[in-house]
């Protein structure tokens, strides 16, 4: 008490009429607290206990496992300032943050003393933390529905595409068959008019039915091709049908002599899928692995299981992909083929299947170095398979 009536002038001059919760007189050279007054109801603890104790009795017993905090003790003296989170111990183990503010002075007796006004701030940094906390997932959420609404909007253009291509596939179906039944017919009515009229039409000429038939032959080839395209794209119409599906028997049976088979845990590769939708793809995947080796293979397919996850991979080692290529593989009509020779359906089309198997296609590919294409399938697809697109159906 006598050093606190001694330094009274100080210490009001130092507080300027400022309230705090508890101020604490310290004499720096010793580490002993001379004098506690407020409302120390926050540290558990009484003047009495206080008084001409060492510092180190406000000292945590054990510090923080969850995050860096500054700890009461001698070390908070060293210059004055303000200190907004420092971890002070309580009575029974406990302990609470405050914010302490140090006003170093040198007392009547020469005594190096310091004054601590300290504010209990420990529900403001629980709920700061909690801010915190709730700002970050607030932040997860944000980039899941940024994420999730890019994907809705991605599979709502491939949708609207496939509608589209479906739409041009009827429109032109007929006409076609029409148009190769015709064409089919020139080269004979050409062989016929040239029989009957050849012998006295000036122009005619062996190299003039040469020509026709190299027409119709370059005809006929451009119309199988859109044929074989309108058959891919009229895959997106047959509805998925979900069944049990064995799938280390199922690439077992389907493999051909070229593609090899590697299957593990093959007592645990059950699952809910498709077989013919998958097999479709599987085709697709196949080819292209046996394009890029120039039709050498080999190709492997390899199916593995991760809990309720089960993976297909169809590796090859042959060209491999660029990564702009390969950011694009998967676009409709892309194709690295030499004009005539791809129609840039395939992975535009298997991707679209297994949106509906509920299942995920990943391309890793580097140039040079070969492609592996895994095909993601969920144990127990999520999906209904949703609806076929049906152009039929749209139209009317």
């Amino acid at each position: 008490m006598d050093s606190w009536r001694k330094n009274k002038e100080k210490i009001d001059h130092l507080l300027l009429d400022e309230s705090s919760d508890i101020i604490i007189l310290v004499d720096v050279d010793q580490g002993i607290i001379l004098e506690a007054h407020g409302n120390l109801r926050a540290l558990r603890r009484k003047p009495e206990e206080l008084q001409g104790a060492e510092m180190m009795i406000l000292r945590p017993s054990k510090p923080p496992s969850n995050r860096q905090v500054l700890m009461f003790g001698p070390s908070i003296l060293s210059r004055q300032g303000y200190y907004g989170e420092v971890l002070v111990g309580t009575a029974r183990a406990r302990s609470r943050t405050f914010g302490i503010r140090v006003q170093l002075f040198d007392g009547t007796d020469g005594q190096n003393l310091a004054l601590l006004r300290m504010q209990d701030v420990t529900e403001q940094v629980r709920m700061a933390q909690e801010m915190r906390r709730m700002h970050k997932e607030l932040q997860s959420a944000f980039v899941e529905l940024r994420d999730s609404k890019g994907k809705l909007d991605e599979a709502r253009r491939a949708a609207s595409l496939s509608l589209f291509a479906a739409g041009l596939a009827h429109e032109v179906n007929n006409p076609l068959a029409i148009a190769m039944s015709s064409v089919s017919a020139v080269p004979g009515l050409a062989d016929d008019l040239f029989r009957i009229y050849g012998k006295s039409a000036r122009s005619s000429r062996p190299e003039e039915l040469q020509d026709i038939h190299e027409a119709i032959r370059e005809a006929n080839l451009a119309m199988t091709r859109i044929g074989k395209m309108i058959k891919r794209i009229q895959q997106l119409e047959i509805p998925v049908n979900f069944e049990p599906l064995d799938l280390a028997s199922f690439i077992v049976t389907r493999a051909s002599a070229k593609v090899k088979v590697s299957v593990k845990s093959p007592s645990d590769l059950n699952l809910t899928s498709d077989q013919r939708a998958l097999g479709r793809v599987l085709d697709v995947l196949e080819e292209n692995a046996m394009l890029a080796t120039q039709g050498l293979g080999p190709v492997s397919l390899i199916a593995s299981e991760d809990g309720d996850k089960v993976t297909l991979c169809v590796e090859d080692s042959g060209c491999g992909m660029s990564e702009d290529v390969r950011m694009r593989a998967c676009d409709p009509f892309f194709t690295t083929r030499p004009p005539g020779k791809g129609t840039g359906l395939g992975l535009f089309l298997a991707q679209r299947t297994l949106a509906r198997l509920g299942a995920e296609l990943s391309i890793n590919s580097m140039e040079g170095h070969g492609t592996k294409a895994m095909i993601i399938l969920p144990r127990k697809p999520d999906t209904d398979g949703g609806a076929a697109i049906s152009y039929e159906g749209f139209r009317t």
